[in-house]
């Protein structure tokens, strides 16, 4: 087996399963971030959560091109924080360290892809950073 297709095997997994059982390190980005995918998501107008300050038009801190992709995957999975974190985050993260895997290995051989393939599984800075 490629250390490509074992990175595939083994990443995904384990930044999916990262993804469902780990907290929220910094509550207040994450849920500042989230109250924005909910407000361009919610079906219902009556439903709609508060804007928060950094997206308001008067001091447009944050840009809401970086939560238009996560408001759509959010509207397709009915507003499912987990859900988000794991098809917006965990999956496309897991999937770029496959891809540097491959990188590796086809740049410096399978060896080198084998010990990078190691090292991004055992990284707990690599774990807490992709859900």
């Amino acid at each position: 087996m490629q250390p490509a297709a074992a990175a595939l095997l083994a990443l995904i997994p384990l930044r999916l399963l990262n993804a469902w059982l780990a907290g929220v390190a910094d509550c207040d980005e994450t849920y500042n971030y989230w109250e924005a995918v909910c407000l361009l998501a919610a079906p219902h107008p009556f439903r709609r959560p508060l804007q928060t300050w950094e997206y308001a038009p008067e001091f447009a801190l944050r840009s809401w091109a970086y939560v238009l992709p996560y408001a759509a995957i959010s509207r397709i999975v009915d507003n499912s924080f987990l859900a988000v974190r794991l098809c917006a985050v965990a999956l496309p993260f897991a999937l770029a360290e496959a891809s540097l895997v491959k990188g590796m290995e086809k740049r410096f051989g399978p060896d080198a892809g084998w010990i990078l393939l190691g090292l991004l599984a055992s990284s707990a800075g690599h774990a807490a950073a992709a859900p």
